[in-house]
């Protein structure tokens, strides 16, 4: 099989568009933006200090710090919404602490799918947390070993927008790694 003929074929396709989608994410989007990304970033940068069980959160406190636990209106739907919503906060919530230079508040104004929340509130910077020693996380029970290799990022000597990009970066290489196996994989399973 020539060279390019490989090269074209679904496995290398998908990598390659992948990795495109990926990278145009890395420079585009605004810190905070991606799809739970702060809650994520507080995890992250937490397991890798070694923090990786948090403190618990009680119910009044995952609806008070996290908006998708709040009814958005009296319809019987929103409100069981919101119920299942703050029971699986509970659950999976989390309050961790953070050095002053890292810590950034895990909730962003423009944070995803809230139907009150304009599409015009404009991008967001990281900004430093106002209780950086109490950050609400509501990821904060996942596995911590995947979020301390990302983690790393968030030791290195830069500031703060810097260690969000240096972990940013290092979850994508993980997964552009783990898509690259695949793709060998079904190169070598397709003749």
């Amino acid at each position: 099989m020539s060279g390019l003929h490989r090269l074209c074929r679904p496995g290398v396709l998908v990598w390659v568009s992948l990795a495109a989608f990926t990278a145009a994410f890395l420079g585009t989007s605004a810190l905070g933006m991606g799809p739970d990304e702060p809650a994520h970033f507080v995890k992250a940068a937490a397991a890798a200090r070694g923090h990786v069980t948090g403190t618990r959160v009680t119910p009044a406190e995952v609806r008070r710090f996290y908006p998708s636990a709040r009814a958005l209106d009296d319809s019987p739907a929103e409100r069981e919404r919101s119920r299942i919503t703050a029971k699986s906060g509970i659950y999976n919530s989390r309050f961790f602490s953070l050095p002053e230079s890292v810590a950034v508040d895990t909730l962003f104004p423009c944070f995803a799918q809230q139907r009150a929340v304009p599409a015009s509130c404009g991008s967001v910077t990281a900004t430093a947390a106002k209780r950086p020693d109490r950050l609400f996380s509501y990821v904060g029970a996942y596995p911590p070993v995947p979020y301390a290799v990302a983690g790393v990022g968030t030791l290195l000597p830069a500031e703060r927008s810097g260690r969000w990009y240096a972990a940013r970066v290092i979850g994508a290489a993980v997964a552009l790694a783990l898509l690259a196996i695949a793709a060998w994989l079904l190169l070598e399973a397709v003749p």
